[in-house]
Protein backbone atom coordinates (compact mmCIF):
# COMPACT_ATOMS: atom_id res chain seq x y z
CA UNK A 1 0.00 0.00 0.00
CA UNK A 2 1.01 3.31 -1.03
CA UNK A 3 0.90 5.50 2.45
CA UNK A 4 0.94 8.88 0.87
CA UNK A 5 -1.74 8.04 -2.54
CA UNK A 6 -3.29 4.81 -1.67
CA UNK A 7 -5.62 3.20 -4.21
CA UNK A 8 -8.77 4.69 -4.87
CA UNK A 9 -11.09 3.02 -6.95
CA UNK A 10 -13.94 4.16 -8.64
CA UNK A 11 -16.37 1.72 -9.58
CA UNK A 12 -18.82 2.30 -12.60
CA UNK A 13 -21.66 -0.30 -12.58
CA UNK A 14 -23.88 0.40 -15.37
CA UNK A 15 -27.04 -1.20 -17.40
CA UNK A 16 -28.45 0.39 -20.53
CA UNK A 17 -26.79 3.45 -20.74
CA UNK A 18 -25.33 3.83 -24.00
CA UNK A 19 -26.53 7.74 -23.75
CA UNK A 20 -24.71 8.48 -20.86
CA UNK A 21 -21.82 5.88 -19.92
CA UNK A 22 -18.51 7.57 -21.72
CA UNK A 23 -19.52 10.88 -19.89
CA UNK A 24 -19.45 9.05 -16.63
CA UNK A 25 -15.97 7.41 -17.58
CA UNK A 26 -14.46 10.34 -18.48
CA UNK A 27 -15.10 12.47 -16.04
CA UNK A 28 -13.51 9.41 -13.95
CA UNK A 29 -10.50 9.23 -16.03
CA UNK A 30 -9.87 13.39 -15.79
CA UNK A 31 -9.50 13.15 -11.80
CA UNK A 32 -6.25 14.26 -10.86
CA UNK A 33 -5.57 11.87 -8.16
CA UNK A 34 -2.51 9.30 -9.12
CA UNK A 35 -3.52 6.11 -8.06
CA UNK A 36 -6.79 5.00 -9.31
CA UNK A 37 -8.66 2.16 -10.49
CA UNK A 38 -11.46 2.80 -12.33
CA UNK A 39 -13.44 -0.59 -12.93
CA UNK A 40 -16.39 -0.76 -15.11
CA UNK A 41 -19.24 -3.53 -14.84
CA UNK A 42 -21.99 -3.85 -17.79
CA UNK A 43 -24.84 -5.64 -16.34
CA UNK A 44 -25.36 -7.42 -19.09
CA UNK A 45 -26.76 -4.80 -20.90
CA UNK A 46 -29.17 -5.05 -24.13
CA UNK A 47 -28.10 -1.81 -25.97
CA UNK A 48 -24.70 -0.14 -27.02
CA UNK A 49 -23.40 0.42 -23.37
CA UNK A 50 -20.97 -2.39 -23.52
CA UNK A 51 -20.02 -1.39 -26.68
CA UNK A 52 -19.58 2.11 -26.16
CA UNK A 53 -16.88 0.75 -23.15
CA UNK A 54 -14.70 -0.74 -25.10
CA UNK A 55 -13.88 2.20 -26.87
CA UNK A 56 -11.84 3.42 -23.39
CA UNK A 57 -8.36 3.05 -24.08
CA UNK A 58 -6.78 3.36 -20.97
CA UNK A 59 -4.43 1.31 -18.53
CA UNK A 60 -6.41 2.65 -15.33
CA UNK A 61 -9.60 1.74 -16.51
CA UNK A 62 -10.87 -2.42 -15.90
CA UNK A 63 -13.65 -3.54 -18.21
CA UNK A 64 -16.21 -6.29 -17.24
CA UNK A 65 -19.59 -7.67 -18.30
CA UNK A 66 -21.74 -9.79 -16.25
CA UNK A 67 -22.71 -13.41 -17.80
CA UNK A 68 -26.31 -12.28 -16.42
CA UNK A 69 -28.25 -9.62 -15.88
CA UNK A 70 -27.74 -9.26 -11.86
CA UNK A 71 -29.65 -5.98 -11.12
CA UNK A 72 -28.04 -2.54 -9.38
CA UNK A 73 -27.65 -3.82 -6.17
CA UNK A 74 -26.49 -6.92 -7.03
CA UNK A 75 -24.07 -5.05 -9.63
CA UNK A 76 -22.55 -3.20 -6.83
CA UNK A 77 -21.96 -5.50 -4.41
CA UNK A 78 -20.35 -7.76 -6.81
CA UNK A 79 -17.80 -5.35 -7.77
CA UNK A 80 -17.25 -4.35 -4.45
CA UNK A 81 -16.92 -7.74 -3.08
CA UNK A 82 -15.18 -9.35 -6.43
CA UNK A 83 -13.42 -7.21 -8.50
CA UNK A 84 -12.31 -3.91 -6.78
CA UNK A 85 -8.69 -3.67 -4.95
CA UNK A 86 -8.25 0.05 -3.66
CA UNK A 87 -7.57 0.99 -0.10
CA UNK A 88 -10.57 3.70 -0.66
CA UNK A 89 -13.83 3.44 -3.09
CA UNK A 90 -16.46 4.99 -4.14
CA UNK A 91 -19.58 3.96 -7.19
CA UNK A 92 -20.27 6.40 -9.67
CA UNK A 93 -23.24 4.95 -11.17
CA UNK A 94 -23.09 4.72 -15.13
CA UNK A 95 -25.64 7.98 -15.60
CA UNK A 96 -23.74 10.30 -13.25
CA UNK A 97 -20.71 12.02 -14.14
CA UNK A 98 -18.07 14.29 -11.86
CA UNK A 99 -17.44 17.70 -12.50
CA UNK A 100 -14.43 18.38 -9.65
CA UNK A 101 -11.38 16.50 -10.87
CA UNK A 102 -10.37 17.36 -7.42
CA UNK A 103 -12.70 15.61 -5.77
CA UNK A 104 -10.55 12.08 -5.02
CA UNK A 105 -7.55 14.30 -4.41
CA UNK A 106 -8.91 16.55 -2.02
CA UNK A 107 -10.78 14.02 -0.31
CA UNK A 108 -7.72 11.57 -0.34
CA UNK A 109 -5.72 14.61 1.63
CA UNK A 110 -8.51 14.86 4.66
CA UNK A 111 -8.50 10.86 5.31
CA UNK A 112 -4.74 10.97 5.10
CA UNK A 113 -4.18 13.50 7.47
CA UNK A 114 -7.10 12.32 9.97
CA UNK A 115 -7.11 8.41 10.79
CA UNK A 116 -10.61 8.85 12.91
CA UNK A 117 -12.11 8.93 9.04
CA UNK A 118 -13.73 6.07 7.72
CA UNK A 119 -16.02 8.08 5.40
CA UNK A 120 -15.29 11.85 3.40
CA UNK A 121 -18.77 13.22 1.92
CA UNK A 122 -18.55 15.84 -0.41
CA UNK A 123 -21.92 17.41 -2.02
CA UNK A 124 -23.67 16.81 -5.57
CA UNK A 125 -25.79 19.25 -8.18
CA UNK A 126 -29.32 17.47 -9.84
CA UNK A 127 -29.27 18.38 -13.51
CA UNK A 128 -32.91 17.96 -14.47
CA UNK A 129 -32.76 16.45 -18.24
CA UNK A 130 -35.91 18.05 -19.65
CA UNK A 131 -34.89 21.48 -18.95
CA UNK A 132 -30.81 21.37 -18.74
CA UNK A 133 -31.11 23.21 -15.46
CA UNK A 134 -28.37 22.43 -12.96
CA UNK A 135 -29.48 22.42 -9.30
CA UNK A 136 -27.15 22.17 -6.42
CA UNK A 137 -28.49 19.89 -3.64
CA UNK A 138 -28.49 21.99 -0.01
CA UNK A 139 -26.30 21.08 2.75
CA UNK A 140 -27.25 22.38 6.44
CA UNK A 141 -24.32 22.82 7.41
CA UNK A 142 -22.37 25.94 9.06
CA UNK A 143 -18.97 25.14 7.95
CA UNK A 144 -16.88 24.38 5.41
CA UNK A 145 -15.60 21.30 6.73
CA UNK A 146 -17.68 19.46 9.75
CA UNK A 147 -16.31 15.95 11.05
CA UNK A 148 -19.30 14.24 12.83
CA UNK A 149 -19.30 10.77 14.79
CA UNK A 150 -20.70 8.12 13.02
CA UNK A 151 -23.87 7.87 15.01
CA UNK A 152 -24.78 11.99 14.83
CA UNK A 153 -24.04 11.60 11.33
CA UNK A 154 -27.22 8.74 10.80
CA UNK A 155 -29.01 11.01 13.09
CA UNK A 156 -28.79 14.16 10.60
CA UNK A 157 -29.28 12.54 7.26
CA UNK A 158 -32.01 13.22 6.57
CA UNK A 159 -31.54 17.15 8.46
CA UNK A 160 -28.39 17.94 7.07
CA UNK A 161 -29.44 17.96 3.13
CA UNK A 162 -27.33 16.02 0.49
CA UNK A 163 -24.94 14.26 2.85
CA UNK A 164 -25.40 10.81 1.26
CA UNK A 165 -25.20 11.10 -2.54
CA UNK A 166 -23.65 8.22 -3.78
CA UNK A 167 -20.99 9.43 -6.02
CA UNK A 168 -19.86 11.86 -3.64
CA UNK A 169 -19.15 9.69 -0.36
CA UNK A 170 -15.80 7.82 -0.99
CA UNK A 171 -15.53 5.00 2.57
CA UNK A 172 -12.91 2.80 3.29
CA UNK A 173 -12.98 -0.53 1.43
CA UNK A 174 -11.93 -2.99 4.36
CA UNK A 175 -14.57 -1.45 6.52
CA UNK A 176 -17.38 -1.55 3.96
CA UNK A 177 -16.33 -5.29 3.62
CA UNK A 178 -16.79 -6.54 6.91
CA UNK A 179 -20.23 -4.06 7.01
CA UNK A 180 -22.07 -6.53 4.69
CA UNK A 181 -22.24 -3.98 2.36
CA UNK A 182 -24.77 -3.70 -0.29
CA UNK A 183 -27.17 -6.47 1.30
CA UNK A 184 -30.53 -5.01 0.72
CA UNK A 185 -32.93 -5.57 -1.86
CA UNK A 186 -34.14 -1.76 -1.64
CA UNK A 187 -34.02 1.25 -3.48
CA UNK A 188 -32.17 2.85 -1.01
CA UNK A 189 -29.62 -0.18 -0.39
CA UNK A 190 -26.44 2.34 -0.79
CA UNK A 191 -27.84 4.41 1.64
CA UNK A 192 -28.16 1.54 3.97
CA UNK A 193 -24.56 0.78 4.16
CA UNK A 194 -23.27 4.26 3.92
CA UNK A 195 -24.85 4.70 6.97
CA UNK A 196 -24.02 0.99 8.99
CA UNK A 197 -20.44 2.02 7.80
CA UNK A 198 -20.91 5.60 9.27
CA UNK A 199 -21.01 4.05 12.81
CA UNK A 200 -17.70 2.70 13.02
CA UNK A 201 -15.66 5.95 13.28
CA UNK A 202 -15.74 9.51 12.03
CA UNK A 203 -17.29 11.30 8.85
CA UNK A 204 -15.73 14.21 6.97
CA UNK A 205 -18.63 16.58 5.30
CA UNK A 206 -17.45 19.32 2.62
CA UNK A 207 -19.30 21.69 0.85
CA UNK A 208 -17.68 21.23 -2.31
CA UNK A 209 -20.23 20.21 -5.32
CA UNK A 210 -18.14 17.56 -7.13
CA UNK A 211 -20.43 15.89 -9.32
CA UNK A 212 -24.05 15.65 -11.06
CA UNK A 213 -27.15 13.45 -10.72
CA UNK A 214 -28.95 13.08 -13.80
CA UNK A 215 -32.88 13.58 -13.46
CA UNK A 216 -33.76 11.56 -16.35
CA UNK A 217 -37.23 9.61 -14.60
CA UNK A 218 -35.65 6.55 -15.30
CA UNK A 219 -33.39 6.37 -11.85
CA UNK A 220 -33.75 4.68 -9.28
CA UNK A 221 -34.91 6.81 -6.69
CA UNK A 222 -37.62 8.11 -8.79
CA UNK A 223 -39.29 4.30 -8.53
CA UNK A 224 -40.64 4.74 -4.83
CA UNK A 225 -44.00 3.53 -4.23
CA UNK A 226 -46.56 2.02 -2.10
CA UNK A 227 -45.92 -1.39 -3.37
CA UNK A 228 -41.85 -1.13 -2.45
CA UNK A 229 -42.29 1.13 0.17
CA UNK A 230 -42.39 -1.69 2.88
CA UNK A 231 -38.70 -2.25 1.88
CA UNK A 232 -37.29 1.22 2.68
CA UNK A 233 -39.25 1.25 5.93
CA UNK A 234 -36.86 -1.96 6.27
CA UNK A 235 -33.92 -0.30 5.19
CA UNK A 236 -34.13 2.58 7.72
CA UNK A 237 -34.85 -0.50 10.25
CA UNK A 238 -31.29 -1.81 9.61
CA UNK A 239 -29.67 1.49 10.28
CA UNK A 240 -31.69 1.61 13.15
CA UNK A 241 -30.83 -1.74 14.42
CA UNK A 242 -27.37 -0.53 13.51
CA UNK A 243 -27.35 2.45 15.52
CA UNK A 244 -28.67 1.03 18.75
CA UNK A 245 -25.34 -0.11 18.95
CA UNK A 246 -23.61 3.03 19.88
CA UNK A 247 -26.56 5.03 20.93
CA UNK A 248 -29.30 6.31 23.23
CA UNK A 249 -32.50 3.40 21.60
CA UNK A 250 -35.18 6.87 22.55
CA UNK A 251 -33.30 8.93 20.07
CA UNK A 252 -32.83 6.49 17.26
CA UNK A 253 -36.29 4.72 17.67
CA UNK A 254 -37.43 8.57 17.15
CA UNK A 255 -34.98 9.03 14.19
CA UNK A 256 -36.59 5.78 12.97
CA UNK A 257 -40.27 6.50 13.14
CA UNK A 258 -40.63 9.99 12.03
CA UNK A 259 -38.34 8.83 8.64
CA UNK A 260 -40.39 5.59 8.04
CA UNK A 261 -43.80 7.88 8.66
CA UNK A 262 -41.93 10.13 6.12
CA UNK A 263 -41.22 7.55 3.42
CA UNK A 264 -44.91 5.74 3.73
CA UNK A 265 -46.59 9.51 3.22
CA UNK A 266 -43.67 10.08 0.34
CA UNK A 267 -44.97 6.82 -1.25
CA UNK A 268 -48.91 7.89 -0.62
CA UNK A 269 -48.36 11.22 -2.40
CA UNK A 270 -46.73 9.73 -5.93
CA UNK A 271 -49.31 6.80 -5.57
CA UNK A 272 -52.68 9.78 -5.23
CA UNK A 273 -51.11 11.64 -8.41
CA UNK A 274 -51.96 8.56 -10.85
CA UNK A 275 -55.67 8.32 -9.80
CA UNK A 276 -58.33 10.17 -10.17
CA UNK A 277 -59.60 12.99 -7.78
CA UNK A 278 -61.97 10.99 -5.70
CA UNK A 279 -60.02 7.50 -5.11
CA UNK A 280 -57.08 9.97 -4.58
CA UNK A 281 -58.73 12.33 -1.56
CA UNK A 282 -60.19 9.22 -0.16
CA UNK A 283 -56.67 7.91 0.35
CA UNK A 284 -55.50 10.91 1.39
CA UNK A 285 -58.00 11.31 4.18
CA UNK A 286 -57.27 7.85 5.36
CA UNK A 287 -53.82 8.70 6.08
CA UNK A 288 -54.23 12.20 7.37
CA UNK A 289 -51.88 13.25 9.75
CA UNK A 290 -52.47 16.89 10.12
CA UNK A 291 -49.02 17.81 8.49
CA UNK A 292 -48.34 20.72 6.16
CA UNK A 293 -48.15 18.62 3.22
CA UNK A 294 -50.51 16.57 3.38
CA UNK A 295 -52.87 19.81 3.33
CA UNK A 296 -50.38 20.61 0.38
CA UNK A 297 -51.32 17.00 -1.81
CA UNK A 298 -55.06 17.62 -1.28
CA UNK A 299 -55.17 21.16 -2.72
CA UNK A 300 -53.26 20.19 -5.50
CA UNK A 301 -55.63 17.42 -6.20
CA UNK A 302 -58.46 19.68 -5.73
CA UNK A 303 -56.83 22.10 -8.22
CA UNK A 304 -55.84 20.18 -10.75
CA UNK A 305 -59.29 18.64 -11.42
Amino acid sequence: MDKLNPLVTIAIPTFNQERYIETAITSALNQDYPNLEIIVCDDNSTDRTFEMINKIRDPRVKIYRTTSNLGRVANYRYILYQLAKGDWMVMLDGDDYYSDPTFISGALKQVNEDPDLVMYVAAASSLIENSGELVPAPIFLKHQLTKLKGLDYVLGFYKYGAIGQHFAVIYKRSLALATNFYSLDSLGADTDSICRLALKGFVLIEKKWVGVWRSHGNNASYTLSVTNVDKEVKMLRSIADEALKYGEEKRIETWFKENALKKRKTAIYEYVKTLPKIPALKILIRNWTWSKQDFKEVVKKVIRY
